[in-house]
């Protein structure tokens, strides 16, 4: 379900891109001799945009991966001091699983321009490749992988990006040792910013086509930086749910919550997309699942002691002890707080359904405790917020799915979009969502990297 959401996201966003019609340029500055070369190596490249079959099939996207090399090649050769060339042969390179090849362009590329933080991005994404693919070596590989995440984090400290792929990266050489301090030093960091490859705008004569390619390019490369910020969240819920089995629900309870805290930096993210408020909500609402379980475990404990593994049994059993305490204090019966509270008469049983039960039992709890200035358990607040929390971001789907409708609405009825332009819409779109699932989309976030302009220069330059 999810995932077919997030295709939609994408598919919604590409037919918007193939409504618009042709566009005046602006002037064009000095082309660069390998400029055609790179031109016709991303056409190459995009050309599954343009079929949406050949853009949903592995094999179609890869023979068009194939074939934009040899252009890119091409474009280096005529312009070997071009770092966005050298980048782009370098990406394309890494997405075809040429990784040798796709490291020396990079390595060339920072040569160049070294203080980019995607080219250490994508160095580092080669090392942890090859790593993968060779064992003996995987240790020194993935050293250096993290070494030029931390370069990159290094240049912009202001993005957690950079330090959030790392951890990914080392969590899957196993190594939370690695992982857990840059999480930490992330997590300090006043927000996340994708970053834009040097692509140009202008890829072909007709506009709606040119947008169509970049947004295919740049969301094929943004979903590999999304999907590390989902792994690791859910690296730090499984190793949160392995604390819990051990009973160190403290430190499962601050694995869980960071988990949030990365769902979290990614809806906010720069620039405001809907793939990005989309994964957000996958990681905040598995999240907040994560910690209403422990919250529920913790309010067993608080009642009946050192419980490993609590039974349903035990959950009735805790949660009544609560409410029934707060009941004598009240001096009401049960049927006369619940309609007071107005929101079940009378009293859930738990036969239907156990676990709705108990959640409904604990927010009547809070509420009941709250109105007598009890001190209530704060595991008990804590599964209410949770539960409350949690339930405003499934709510938020709904909305995001309204919001995508207008977008494509919205971009139907204008003349000739940008990418800039379209961005800017889409961003207008988003924010309420953003702003609506409990995030600032202002707060101590870094700017967003603005697209390549569509004048046929030469990538990067003065950048």
């Amino acid at each position: 379900m999810r995932m077919r959401y997030g295709m939609a996201i994408a598919a919604a966003m590409l037919l918007g891109s193939a409504l618009v019609g042709a566009a005046a340029q602006p002037k064009a500055a000095p082309v660069p001799k390998g400029d055609a070369d790179f031109r016709a190596g991303w056409n190459a490249f995009a050309a599954p945009a343009a079929d949406p079959e050949k853009a949903k099939s592995s094999e179609a996207r890869q023979q068009a991966r194939m074939a934009a090399i040899p252009l890119l090649e091409a474009a280096v050769a005529a312009t070997p001091d071009n770092w966005g060339y050298q980048e782009s042969l370098g990406y394309v390179c890494l997405s075809a699983g040429q990784y040798e090849k796709a490291k020396a362009a990079i390595e060339k590329a920072i040569a160049i321009k070294q203080d980019r933080p995607l080219l250490y991005m994508l160095r580092g994404q080669a090392e942890a490749a090859m790593a993968q693919m060779d064992p003996p070596s995987a240790a020194e590989r993935i050293g250096k992988a993290i070494a030029a995440f931390d370069r990159a984090g290094q240049i912009d400290r202001h993005n957690a990006l950079p330090l959030l792929q790392a951890a990914s990266v080392a969590f899957d050489a196993d190594r939370p040792d690695l992982a857990l301090p840059r999480i930490n030093k992330a997590l300090k960091r006043p927000g996340a910013m994708l970053y834009t490859l040097a692509t140009p705008t202008n890829l072909s004569d007709q506009p709606g086509l040119s947008v169509r390619a970049w947004q295919y390019i740049q969301l094929g490369h943004w979903y590999e930086l999304l999907s590390r910020f989902q792994n690791v969240s859910r690296k730090l819920l499984a190793r949160g749910g392995t604390l819990s089995q051990k009973g160190d629900l403290e430190a499962a309870d601050e694995s869980y919550r960071q988990s949030l805290q990365v769902g979290r930096l990614v809806g906010a993210m720069r620039p405001h997309l809907f793939i990005n408020v989309s994964y957000a909500m996958n990681m905040m609402q598995d999240s907040y699942d994560s910690l209403a379980d422990l919250a529920a475990k913790s309010v067993v404990r608080s009642q009946m002691g050192e419980i490993s593994d609590p039974t349903k049994a035990d959950y009735a059993i805790a949660v009544r002890a609560l409410v029934n305490e707060a009941l004598i204090a009240s001096g009401m019966s049960s049927q006369q707080a619940y309609e007071k509270w107005g929101r079940l008469s009378p009293a859930p049983t738990g036969t239907d359904d156990p676990r709705l039960s108990f959640v409904l039992l604990v927010d009547f709890y809070v509420w009941l405790a709250s109105g007598q200035g009890k001190q209530m358990p704060q595991a008990a607040q804590d599964l209410s917020r949770w539960q409350g929390e949690r339930g405003v971001v499934v709510f938020a789907r709904s909305q995001l799915a309204a919001g995508l409708d207008v977008y494509v609405q919205e971009i139907a009825k204008m003349t000739s979009p940008s990418v800039e332009q379209m961005l800017v819409v889409e961003d207008r779109m988003v924010s309420p969502v953003i702003a609506g699932i409990g995030l600032n989309p202002t707060r101590g976030e870094t700017s967003p990297e603005k697209p390549k302009p569509a004048a046929k220069a030469k990538p990067g330059r003065g950048a």
